[in-house]
């Protein structure tokens, strides 16, 4: 997510000292790169060793905040449920960031 949405190039690229000597690593392209195959390879995290604990979470805020902590809630059993204002989800990422930077599929 990272290498779509980070604006990498006023950011670590810019403070990157191999500006000095050539040009900065571009950490956005190898953030894109890595995530994006990732998906096409069918990455998924590993969730057979997660346990239910019978307790639940209310979450305000279907953005990348709200999801996150959805997401580390279900790695330790607990189930979160999210409310949010909009029918859909992405807070800022939905909402706020044009198409061209990061796609809404």
């Amino acid at each position: 997510m990272c290498g779509r949405v980070c604006p990498q190039d006023r950011l670590c690229e810019q403070s990157c000292t191999l500006n000095e000597h050539g040009g900065a690593v571009t950490i956005g392209n190898i953030e894109r790169y890595i995530t994006e195959t990732a998906f096409e390879m069918g990455w998924r995290p590993d969730m057979s060793a997660v346990k239910d604990s019978g307790k639940r979470v209310a979450i305000i805020g279907a953005g990348p905040a709200g999801l996150g902590c959805a997401d580390i809630l279900v790695r330790h059993g607990i189930k979160p449920v999210v409310f949010d204002r909009y029918p859909e989800i992405g807070g800022l990422l939905t909402f706020g960031i044009p198409a061209f930077k990061l796609k809404k599929t």
